[in-house]
């Protein structure tokens, strides 16, 4: 049958790998879209950290007496509002209220109450923020957005941290379509490794497969000429040192045994043909001495009547 094949073996265990290589490469293609985005959200909350930082530092100078609270946070916004990271992403601080204190993209909402404002999902985002600020302290929170020098919000999700001592929220954020991209180009890069990886399998379970069927169809198609009496051929394979070859030296030796048999075979079947000659011819030479023995006391008998009647025709 068919799948007791060795081929078929072969092709079967080559198959059900790259089946599990199939069924695998989504869920590690999934568990790297969400490292990508954890690595980027402990990337805003580490840029948070920084930013909340620069507003401890000026809020101590303001305890210190060395600056009045107005000049501190004004100098902390624009330390903030000039801070960039990955090039274009940036940081906003609102009030607990919401009302924006300062947005360095979208400068028009400065100083406006922001608790109505909501995103095309309809979801109130700087209530939000308020919300996981009073509840933790900080924390992550996802909506909708428009990147800068664009007008179609993305999804985007930002980490928010609140400032006690001035009743402010210092945030920033990562947009997915930006990790998408990035998480495109890595799955692209990994279809192509799986790609090669999948002609590299399939070209070598061939090479492999064919070095091992090839040998075993000519040894059982020798195997069968010697099974029916034909052993005039040369046993291939015996040089090799793997199970091939130890089969291809099996079957050579099963090659000399039945040609030496056969040779025996031969011997005795001519020994027997001489004896039955000899024999043949020892019975010949028998008769032949046994007719002339006959023939003299035939001859004799005759001569000795003939001489007695001779004697008697003289007598009378």
């Amino acid at each position: 049958m068919i799948f007791s094949r060795i081929s078929f073996k072969l092709v079967l265990i080559v198959g059900i790998s790259l089946l599990g290589m199939i069924a695998l490469a989504p869920i590690a293609l999934s568990t790297l879209r969400a490292q990508m985005v954890a690595d980027r959200q402990a990337k805003t909350q580490h840029m948070v950290d920084v930013g909340y930082g620069i507003l401890a530092h000026y809020q101590k100078l303001e305890s210190e007496g060395k600056l009045p609270r107005e000049q501190a946070q004004a100098a902390a916004m624009a330390e903030i509002k000039s801070l960039r990271y990955d090039k274009v992403e940036y940081f906003w601080i609102n009030d607990m209220t919401p009302k924006m204190v300062m947005h360095p993209i979208k400068p028009e909402l400065d100083g406006k109450d922001l608790s109505a404002m909501k995103d095309p999902a309809g979801n109130a985002l700087f209530m939000g923020f308020v919300d996981v600020v009073n509840k933790q302290g900080a924390g992550f929170y996802g909506y909708l957005w428009p990147k800068p020098g664009f007008d179609q919000p993305v999804g985007k999700i930002s980490y928010v941290k609140g400032f006690a001592p001035w009743g402010w929220i210092i945030g920033t954020g990562i947009y997915l379509d930006d990790v998408d991209a990035v998480f495109r180009q890595a799955a692209t890069t990994f279809g192509y490794v799986c790609l090669a990886v999948l002609v590299l399998v399939l070209g070598a379970s061939f090479v492999i497969g064919r070095s091992v069927t090839r040998p075993l169809a000519k040894i059982t198609a020798l195997t069968e000429r010697l099974a029916a009496g034909d052993s005039a051929f040369e046993v291939p394979y015996t040089d090799r040192s793997n199970e091939v070859g130890g089969l291809a030296k099996a079957l050579a030796v099963f090659k000399d045994n039945a040609s030496a048999v056969g040779r025996m075979h031969a011997e005795q079947q001519e020994l027997k043909q001489r004896a039955d000659e000899e024999k043949r011819k020892a019975m010949a030479d028998l008769a032949g001495k046994f007719e002339a023995s006959v023939q003299a006391v035939v001859r004799d008998v005759f001569n000795e009547a003939r001489a007695m009647q001779q004697a008697a025709q003289g007598m009378s």
